[in-house]
């Protein structure tokens, strides 16, 4: 292949991204190109990150046989933030390369600019600590399919932009006079400068786009069905015409969903949409881009003001995740009340705000 013979490939995508079909496609390209490899599905959420769903023999012999042989294991993380998060803390672990591939907004634009990689203390289902065991490691490639953003639940919307407003109190500062002196240290501050207000602009889009997905939901449940059943079969046995069918099935659905953004929308609605996941990407790499060259790797104080109500957010989401579960000993639904990561941060932005009055 391209990359060479000893190259082994392990593709790793939460639940929700293998019933899309969003981590084989990869494995399969690669294998068509003649490096075929692992793949490895866990299980997606804040609460299943820590080491035992990930580090399964499985995983790790896999890593341990190719290494034996001689070949190079490369990670190639599908999904999410805690994807990312966890995978990449493997591939730190074993020594392997790692690649990104991110299916969220905040995996794009966020996790995979941040050096660490980590998986949280959870216990019996309770987040007691978020991202405690870790390490730094930056991927050598991340590789964004754009289009796996139609697919995207509507309040992971709502986190990218929650998560994007910890940042809104000090972006754009750096390229003024006393942005100048107050991030004199940073290097390229004033190249990399962001402002928050760039996001607000682009709301049009953003409200456009929470339509869209609403309105494809049932498509996207339908191929999700599609691919459940696809792995149920893989994994008994299933004849090659039985796994075809239900491939083919899930193909055509995406391909409707897709359609009704390519042909359903309007131009203006589709240059709306693109216009808002641009600008939030955009935004948000700036920042970190810039937060992330500190010339004195010892500062404390404009990382906190980086962080902004940030460890507030994470102390909401232990909360919440303590509520899921009593909820459901006591039989309650409660999927109407979840929050993700990125909508904790926002909430605490507000309640950072209030308390400094």
């Amino acid at each position: 292949g391209h990359f060479g013979p000893e190259l082994y490939p392990v593709v790793a995508v939460g639940e929700t991204g293998d019933a899309l079909g969003y981590g084989s496609d990869i494995l399969d390209a690669l294998a068509g190109q003649g490096c075929p490899g692992h793949y490895f599905t866990h299980a997606s959420g804040e609460s299943f990150k820590r080491p035992d769903e990930y580090g399964t023999p499985e995983l790790l012999g896999a890593l341990a046989a190719a290494k034996s042989a001689g070949r190079r294991p490369v990670i190639v993380a599908v999904g999410g933030g805690v994807n990312g998060n966890t995978m990449g803390t493997i591939a730190a672990l074993a020594g392997a390369g790692f690649v990104e591939v991110p299916t969220t907004l905040m995996h794009y634009n966020d996790a995979t600019t941040s050096a660490k990689k980590a998986f949280s203390l959870v216990v019996g289902g309770r987040i007691l600590s978020k991202n405690i065991l870790g390490t730094f490691y930056l991927p050598q490639l991340v590789f964004c399919i754009s289009e796996t953003f139609l697919t995207l639940s509507t309040c992971s919307i709502h986190a990218a932009v929650g998560e994007a407003a910890k940042t809104m109190s000090m972006l754009g500062k750096a390229n003024s006079q006393w942005g100048q002196a107050d991030f004199h240290n940073i290097r390229g501050a004033a190249e990399f400068a962001s402002d928050f207000t760039h996001i607000a602009g682009t709301v049009s889009g953003f409200e456009r786009l929470i339509v869209f997905l609403e309105s494809t939901l049932a498509l996207k449940e339908k191929a999700i069905c599609e691919g459940r059943a696809l792995r149920e079969a893989r994994d008994r046995g299933a004849s090659e015409e039985e796994l075809g069918a239900l491939a083919d099935r899930r193909r055509v659905l995406l391909c409707e969903l897709r359609s009704a953004f390519h042909d359903g929308l309007s131009e203006e609605a589709r240059k709306e949409i693109t216009g808002f996941l641009t600008v939030v990407n955009e935004e948000v790499i700036r920042a970190k881009a810039m937060f992330l060259a500190f010339s004195d790797p010892f500062e404390k104080y404009r990382a906190l003001l980086f962080e902004y109500a940030h460890t507030l957010g994470h102390g909401l989401e232990a909360f919440m995740n303590g509520l899921y579960l009593r909820a459901e000993a006591a039989g309650i639904d409660a999927r109407e009340a979840f929050r993700l990561h990125g909508q904790c941060v926002g909430m605490a932005v507000i309640w950072a705000g209030e308390m400094s009055r």
